[in-house]
Parts: C-alpha cells; sequence; structure tokens
C-alpha cells in the first residue's frame, strides 16, 4: 500500500447540503515526510477514519489532503514517489486508485458517497474529497475489527462503547 498525506485541514464540515464551512484540523501539524517511498499507514488510517466520519454525520463534509493545518500547501508529492508504476499512469490517476482501494474498508455503498477532485496551488497538487452523508451506518472493517466512526465539529471519534454507538445511531439515523 501507499502513503496518503494527512488530512490535516477537514476543510468543511457541511451545515446543510452543499453549504460549507471551515472547522479546525483534524489531526495534529504535519510530520516530517517519510522516506523517500515508505509507507505511512497512520496517514492512510486517519483519511479512511475522517471519510467514515463524515458518512455517519448529519451533512457529509470536505477532505482536503495536502494541506496543512495552517491552510498551507504541502502537497501530494511525497505520496505521488510511493507508486511503483509512476510513468505508466498519472499521479492523480494513481493516487485516486489507492485512495478507491483504501475505500473497500468502508464497503461499496459508502464508497459510492465519496468523490474527489485534484486542484494545483502553487505548483502542488492536492486532493478535495467530498463526502456526502449515508443513508445507513458505516463501520470501517479492517482485519477482524469493525470500527464506527463519528464528525464532530472539530474531530472524528471513534465510538467503541456499545450502548453510545447505538444511542448515536438511534438518534441520526431515526426509523
Amino acid at each position: 500500500m501507499h502513503q496518503i498525506s494527512q488530512p490535516l485541514v477537514t476543510a468543511a464540515h457541511r451545515t446543510r447540503r452543499n453549504d460549507r464551512r471551515a472547522v479546525s484540523g483534524s489531526g495534529p501539524g504535519r510530520p516530517a515526510p517519510s522516506p523517500h517511498g515508505e509507507k505511512a499507514g497512520y496517514l492512510e488510517d486517519a483519511v479512511v477514519k475522517t471519510i467514515a466520519g463524515f458518512a455517519n454525520s448529519f451533512y457529509g463534509g470536505t477532505l482536503l489532503v495536502g494541506v496543512t493545518d495552517g491552510g498551507g500547501i504541502y502537497g501530494l508529492k511525497d505520496d505521488y514517489a510511493t507508486f511503483s508504476k509512476r510513468g505508466d499512469r498519472g499521479d492523480r490517476d494513481l493516487w485516486g486508485q489507492h485512495l478507491k482501494n483504501l475505500l473497500d474498508r468502508l464497503g461499496k455503498s459508502a464508497a459510492a458517497l465519496v468523490e474527489w477532485d485534484f486542484f494545483t496551488i502553487d505548483g502542488k497538487d492536492i486532493c478535495r474529497v467530498s463526502i456526502d452523508p449515508s443513508d445507513h451506518p458505516v463501520f470501517e472493517k479492517k482485519s477482524d475489527a469493525e470500527t464506527f466512526w463519528w464528525r464532530t465539529p472539530v474531530s472524528t471519534d471513534k465510538i467503541d462503547n456499545d450502548q453510545d454507538r447505538d444511542r448515536v445511531i438511534a438518534r441520526r439515523w431515526q426509523a
């Protein structure tokens, strides 16, 4: 697997469909770049959990990858460097394929809620990942574990207490 940049700015938490407002970052400051080609699984995990949290929220959200907490453009260059098939296909295509593979941890119906676009700012690529709210609870399946992620205005939280998770699910997807 390849590295995907830390989702340091989850630039929008929707308050109404297609209405976006800024929220604080979802993680610590940008770590020092890993050596060329080294996978950083914790960064991939952060992207997947944030997407799951937005899908489980009332309004979905938007995640910017390649942007620092302070709004600076870090770019996807380090991510691109991890791809073994560079040159065979475009970097953006490979990055998108890798994201699609990561979304398999959320299931096909949840993956269908996700769209992404690339932009170049100051000569650096970033990716805007737009997530629609799900009509059912989305769980991340990794190894033998199943995790429910919930998005708050400032972070994505794991809800592992069965009673708490059931209450959040009942409130979010009222019958």
